[in-house]
């Protein structure tokens, strides 16, 4: 029997609408899924470039969305991936998933707001 380890619930933002960016990457990613304890996005590594996520920012598309800015986070999984439905493409597709940590109250509140937004989505 295998255990689910999420103690959260994870919503799915519609594609394009949330994005996360990397603090020392110079491109932002689509968010596949996002929790109150993390989030997760898939990527295409670039050559040359050090791909860290200790610190990130998650951008919303709208007004609604808003963003958090500066946010602490510990690299869970970084797996690679076959995109859904392709067959490969000769670049690799890497899926990461980020636990969020030491957010502020601050952070907690607009993290709250913004998955308020999506769940009505």
């Amino acid at each position: 029997m295998i255990l689910e380890r999420k103690q959260f619930n994870r919503y799915t933002p519609i594609p394009g609408t949330l994005r996360v960016f990397i603090h020392n990457s110079t491109f932002g990613w689509n968010i596949r899924d996002i929790s109150k304890g993390g989030l997760s996005f898939q990527y295409t590594p670039i050559s040359g470039e050090k791909f860290e996520s200790a610190t990130i920012d998650i951008v919303g598309s709208s007004s609604d969305q808003g963003g958090l800015m500066n946010i602490s986070c510990k690299i869970i999984y970084d797996v690679c991936i076959l995109s859904e439905g392709q067959s490969f493409s000769g670049k690799e597709k890497r899926r990461r998933g980020l636990k969020l940590t030491k957010l502020t109250e601050t952070q907690n509140n607009i993290l709250d707001h913004l998955l308020a937004v999506i769940e009505k989505k």
